[in-house]
């Protein structure tokens, strides 16, 4: 299950790095940058880091709950990433959040 898990993380990380090399306006990644892509319904895969969830920050920590549940209420993608997997770490190293988009989004 856990392969599995970490298969689906590493796929949909990859798609976002080829996104992003081939079109960098289909691809979104930091904080204020994804709740943007969010509010404007512009998300097609929502990434996101579990590292967030367990931050010492309470407000930070109710901010990407708040994101993450959006995001499904939208009927979204959502791909939790573990931040032990090595898909997770890079996902960390990005910010630890990060959107693949319906459409080119500036």
């Amino acid at each position: 299950m856990v392969d599995l898990a970490c298969a689906q993380e590493t796929q949909v990380l990859d798609r976002f790095f080829e996104t992003l090399a081939m079109c960098e306006d289909k691809v979104t990644y930091g904080p204020k940058s994804v709740e943007i892509a969010l509010r404007e319904m512009a998300i097609e895969t929502l990434l996101i880091s579990d590292k967030l969830f367990r931050a010492k920050d309470v407000e930070k920590r109710k901010y990407y709950v708040r994101m993450h549940d959006r995001a499904i209420r939208d009927g979204l993608k959502v791909v939790v990433f573990g931040s032990m997997s090595a898909a997770g770490q890079r996902l960390n190293n990005l910010t630890g959040v990060a959107a693949i988009l319906r459409y080119e989004f500036v």
